[in-house]
């Protein structure tokens, strides 16, 4: 069983990779949100009938099944089903704007575009489509996928000419010195998991954290809904977690709560084991910069079904106790891991950021095992992580000058600082335009 667990969490990696590909080489690919809040498709509906019409343009219930299904492959955060729609009614505007400007893209540079992108996996074309057909995903929906991202690429270049060039000096020294300041936030947050089984039907769980948080907005008690509904141990005082850093949290997680104000409830989040809804209490802005990353040392402990959780806490006072409670019992049954808090699977980073070190959680399960989870280690980083003592030895570092950066550097540091803001400035004009797209298109949802 841990065997298969590990097998479809490599596949989920690498697929969550290649999104990551293709998102930051679609210029547009950082629209403003259009959350759309719909009831799940019936399962008799006819796939092939019309759920969205976008000025004539059909998007058929097939397409939102089908996006959904990728992204849900891609362990993403949010909704599928409303992440699906926005992107597909924003692919139907893009290649509006395409067709209206003259623009098209040659089948030959989608193929290419497909073979690009599987390649980051270190994947052919033909094993990246047959890896996401193991996720039900059509061939047709990842190649539709990458010519609507190569369209809307051309449209924004296209629109935009020169707006990637038009950065200052002066735009780049702020940006570098503001790396430097860059506030540390505290986050107040409550939270409610509704347990996702294996077997269990994800849009039916979708759909009653959707309720759930339909119930809320219209004068429901988030507290209470947690008291209710929660399988989290948090559930018992209605989901109110402490004052959090904000950089402990997984990232999409943290990026969707900075969205919200105080006292709104978040889109649910799919997670592994879950559907979570959020609700953000309050935010704090502390003195002192907040670090570059975080980075964690933790081990996940299996315990058998019947074993007692207590008593393995009253022999572990700290992580390497935990060798001990282990001795005998298999090398899977525990792992201690050393990761950035960027690329920790959601669930468990949610769960470190509530712990501090030495301290232990038992929220998570996998299939029958539930998981001792323990924070070994944390570690504030002001720069990036050390090398690997085991790797080959660096080159000898170049002399620093006046500023301390090495004098061969500077340059290149402010070159990637200023394609940066070039590259944030093309997708503030995309968003900006997309939002200018869709207010003047006629929208009917089904």
């Amino acid at each position: 069983m841990r065997a298969g667990m590990m097998d479809k969490q490599a596949h989920g990696t690498w697929l969550r990779s290649v999104l990551s590909a293709l998102v930051l080489a679609a210029v547009g690919a950082g629209p403003l949100p259009l959350m759309i809040a719909t009831p799940a498709m019936a399962q008799d509906e006819n796939p092939f009938a019309t759920r969205v019409t976008i000025d004539g343009a059909v998007i058929t219930n097939f397409e939102v099944q089908q996006r959904a299904l990728f992204l849900r492959a891609l362990r993403l955060p949010g909704d599928p089903e409303a992440e699906a729609l926005r992107a597909l009614i924003e692919d139907r505007l893009g290649a509006a704007a395409a067709k209206a400007a003259g623009i098209t893209v040659k089948a030959e540079d989608i193929s290419a575009g497909m073979a690009e992108f599987a390649a980051r996996a270190n994947l052919s074309a033909d094993e990246f489509i047959k890896a996401l057909g193991d996720e039900g995903v059509a061939p047709e929906t990842f190649r539709d996928f990458v010519k609507a991202g190569l369209l809307w690429r051309a449209v924004v270049r296209a629109k935009f000419p020169t707006a990637a060039q038009s950065v200052t000096e002066a735009q780049v020294d702020r940006a570098i010195a503001g790396t430097v300041t860059k506030p540390a936030i505290r986050i107040l947050m409550s939270e409610l998991f509704l347990p996702l089984q294996p077997g269990d039907d994800p849009d039916a769980i979708l759909d009653e954290a959707r309720s759930i948080k339909a119930e809320i907005e219209n004068g429901g008690s988030f507290g209470a809904a947690a008291r209710q509904f929660s399988a989290s141990p948090t559930g018992q005082n209605g989901g109110r977690l402490d004052w959090l850093a904000l950089e402990n949290l997984p990232a999409p997680v943290a990026e969707k709560l900075l969205k919200l104000a105080p006292g709104q409830v978040s889109e649910p989040f799919v997670l592994p084991n879950a559907v979570a809804l959020f609700q953000l209490n309050n935010l704090s802005e502390e003195r002192g910069p907040a670090p570059a990353a975080v980075q964690v040392d933790y081990a996940e402990y299996l315990l058998a079904p019947g074993q007692d959780a207590a008593a393995v806490r009253a022999q572990v006072d700290r992580c390497g106790d935990l060798n001990i409670v282990a001795r005998g019992q298999g090398a899977d049954r525990l792992t201690v891991t050393k990761a950035m808090t960027s690329a920790l699977p959601q669930d468990v980073g949610l769960e470190l950021a509530k712990l501090d070190v030495n301290e232990a959680s038992t929220a998570l399960r996998r299939g029958d095992w539930t998981v001792f989870l323990m924070l070994c280690q944390r570690q504030a980083l002001a720069e990036a992580p050390a090398p690997d003592p085991n790797a080959p030895a660096a080159p000898e570092a170049e002399a620093a000058t006046d500023d301390g950066l090495p004098e061969g550097m500077i340059a290149p540091i402010r070159a990637a600082v200023k394609d940066q803001l070039g590259n944030k400035r093309l997708e503030q004009l995309a968003a900006g335009y997309m939002e200018e797209l869709r207010s003047e298109a006629r929208i009917e949802i089904k």
